[in-house]
Parts: structure tokens; C-alpha cells; sequence
């Protein structure tokens, strides 16, 4: 876990994944309208709600462990994923230096800094930065140079898009979960859409916390998703069933559910689109919600549409959207409409407030700290065959 390693000899695509999602959010800021007309197209409920239901309804149980979870005087370890043969997945990283970050936070979409970047001290750099910094410290990333702290937003702007910490849908369904599910076969469930993060988050998870009182997962309640597939509808969660997970109670497992902002998903989804297929050239424009006529002259089966029209080959039977915004939109709806107990979480704050995120979601689902230090991912976090089920 502690062990060193220098990423200046790994391809840096890989390897600073946090670094790369700090970064790259920035470019979010320019898409504020665009946002927020896709969350009222999904008719999202305030999140103010549910943050008023952690202040009164589990204010104490969440506080009391937001103050002990994690609370070791040991240094903050870091997720080192390997396979069946011993062979790392994931790997640590300790440093993070300019020609590591060849390329990142370049982008059109994302606001130039000054001119004069090179010539600044390190002390310059790190001003408006320090909680960003203070993150990849606690994460155990201690080498840095100047050029790569000053590719990094300012807080400011991190909290202008998202807000001062996290914020979590369905934490009204947690008493639930926990007065009503079997304590030896409890556990949570990981889903979400593809590109949202699913593997850091159960990653975390594992890492992180364990169900007590877990007699059947050898994961200690921490599954890798839900047993009807973490990318499937919510709406087949009875007549489908991933993997392995034949035997597994599905109400005994706590869904959650991680949302990433649609226009950033939306953009990974261009480049990884996994089981969706629609009419698009990358090269040209992407993600094409509307047909342009250079659309509909290169693509002749989107016909008289008004949208371009999605797929998701999902296995035994597909699912067919108008658009892109159509299945996001949808397919977090039927979530949030579900009589069950699941949370909601943001793919953001796995990057900006893990820590506080882990507790509430653990707390929620009646899990407690695996160690008294808290486990980061800061390396890639594809591995495996995560997009099957």
C-alpha cells in the first residue's frame, strides 16, 4: 500500500485520474445553462430537501460519525487493486509532475490562467487551491511541481459548480433499510450509467467499510454492484439479474445510485459509449442530440426524426431513447421514482468530498469503518469487466 511509485514512467493517461477530474471540471463551468435545462427536463427534485433531512432526521447519527470515521493518526493509504494472479490493477502514485499531465486542462473548454504561469513561485500557486491540495496530500500525493498545481481550478470555482460538500437523494429511506433488512445479509449495491464512476466508488467502498454483521458477501457487504446489474434499469430490477448474483435477496441490498452531470457524462460517452449506440462522427461534433443536415446527409436512417435516437444493447433485450439526454434523463427517473430504499450520490463529490460522502453513505446502510485510516483511489479506476450485467 505505501509503496512508491514514480508515474513518470507510466503513460500519464492512466495514472492521475483524480488530478485529471479536478481539472477537467472546470470546463463544466461554461455549461451552467445547459445543465441546468437538462435537470429541469428531468424534473430533479431540490437537493435543499435532502440536505435538510441530514440536519434533522440523522443529524446526530451522521455528525457522531462524521467525527470518529477515519479518525487514526496513521497516514491516509491508497487503493492498490490486483487480479486473481497477483498482478496490479490500479497502482499508488506519490508524485505528479508536468510531463505527467502533457495535454490535461489544454482543452478550449477550460479557462486560461495568466500568462506568466511558469514564473510563479510555488506559494502563488497554491492560493485559492489549498483544499485541492489538501486532498491529494491526505491522499499521499506529496511531490508536485508548480506547473501541475497551477492546472488544478481554484476552490472557488469548484464550489460555484458544486457546492460546499455533498449532497445525497434518499437519505429519508436509510431508517428503513436499517430497521428492516437482516443485519447478516445486508449490504450496498453499486449502480449507475456508464462513464459515471461505478468502479472508484465500489473501490471506496471495499476500502473503506464493511457491514458488521455481513455473513454471505466476501466483500463485507460491499458489492461490486446490484445484483441486477449496476448500469441495467431500475425498472428491470426484478426480471434481470447479473452474474453471479442468482442467489442474492435483492431487497437486502442497498442501491447506490452515482449521477454525473449530463454534459460531462454526455462528453465521456463520445469517447466510451460501452453498450450505447447512436448516429454520430465524433470528428465532427459530439454529443449531436439534434440533427444537423450534414447529419442527416451522412446518416440516412434518422429519416424526418427530430432526435437522434439512442440504443443500449443491453442483454436479452435492448433499450431504445430518443436521444442521449432522453436515457440519462430516464434512467436516473426511474430511480429516484423507486419504492425502495437507494441513494443518489454525485460522481463530483467522490472527487472533491470523499471522505464526508463515504460516511454519510455507510452510515446510511448501517456499515462502520474497515480501518481507522481512510483508503483513496487516486490511480485509473477501469478495471476488470466492469460493464457487463
Amino acid at each position: 500500500m505505501k509503496k512508491s511509485v514514480d508515474i513518470r514512467a507510466k503513460a500519464s493517461s492512466a495514472n492521475s485520474a483524480l488530478f485529471r477530474v479536478l481539472v477537467s471540471s472546470i470546463g463544466c463551468l461554461l455549461m451552467t445553462s445547459f445543465l441546468i435545462n437538462v435537470l429541469y427536463h428531468s424534473r430533479l427534485p431540490s437537493p435543499q430537501s435532502d440536505l435538510s433531512q441530514l440536519i434533522s432526521r440523522e443529524s446526530s447519527y451522521v455528525q457522531h460519525l462524521n467525527k470518529t470515521l477515519w479518525s487514526g493518526t496513521n497516514k491516509a493509504q491508497q487503493v492498490e487493486k490486483r487480479n486473481k494472479k497477483g498482478q496490479i490493477l490500479h497502482h499508488s502514485i506519490t508524485a505528479i509532475k508536468q510531463e505527467d499531465l502533457r495535454g490535461v486542462g489544454d482543452d478550449a473548454t477550460i479557462p486560461k490562467r495568466e500568462s506568466d504561469q511558469a514564473n510563479r513561485d510555488m506559494g502563488q500557486a497554491r492560493q485559492g487551491r489549498e483544499e485541492l491540495l489538501a486532498i491529494l496530500k491526505d491522499a499521499g500525493v506529496e511531490d508536485i511541481d508548480v506547473a501541475s498545481v497551477l492546472k488544478l481550478p481554484l476552490w472557488s470555482e469548484v464550489q460555484a459548480l458544486y457546492g460546499d460538500g455533498p449532497v445525497v437523494y434518499g437519505l429519508d429511506t436509510c431508517e428503513d433499510f436499517r430497521a428492516n433488512i437482516p443485519r447478516e445479509d445486508a449490504s450496498i449495491g453499486t449502480a449507475g450509467l456508464f462513464n459515471t464512476g461505478t468502479n472508484p466508488f465500489n473501490m471506496y467502498l471495499e476500502g473503506n467499510c464493511i457491514m458488521p454483521e455481513n455473513e454471505h458477501d466476501h466483500h463485507g457487504g460491499m458489492r461490486w454492484q446490484v445484483p441486477w446489474g449496476k448500469h441495467m434499469l431500475a425498472s428491470r430490477k426484478w426480471n434481470n439479474t447479473a452474474g453471479h448474483d442468482h442467489k442474492v435477496n435483492k431487497s437486502n441490498v442497498l442501491p447506490v445510485v452515482l449521477i454525473r452531470d449530463p454534459y460531462s457524462w454526455m462528453q465521456s460517452m463520445c469517447k466510451h459509449p460501452y453498450a450505447t449506440s447512436w448516429s454520430k462522427n465524433v470528428s465532427r461534433h459530439c454529443p449531436n442530440l439534434v440533427p444537423t443536415p450534414e447529419d442527416r446527409a451522412e446518416f440516412s436512417e434518422l429519416g424526418t426524426n427530430e432526435s437522434i435516437p439512442v440504443r443500449i444493447n443491453y442483454p436479452n433485450k435492448p433499450a431504445d431513447y430518443p436521444s442521449l439526454a432522453h436515457f440519462w434523463s430516464d434512467w436516473y427517473q426511474q430511480y429516484l421514482q423507486a419504492e425502495y430504499p437507494r441513494l443518489l450520490i454525485r460522481f463530483e463529490d467522490l472527487i472533491f468530498h470523499q471522505k464526508s460522502l463515504l460516511s454519510i453513505v455507510c452510515a446510511c446502510a448501517g456499515a462502520i469503518p474497515k480501518q481507522d485510516t481512510f483508503s483513496y483511489v487516486v490511480d485509473a479506476g477501469k478495471w476488470g469487466s466492469a460493464h457487463k450485467g
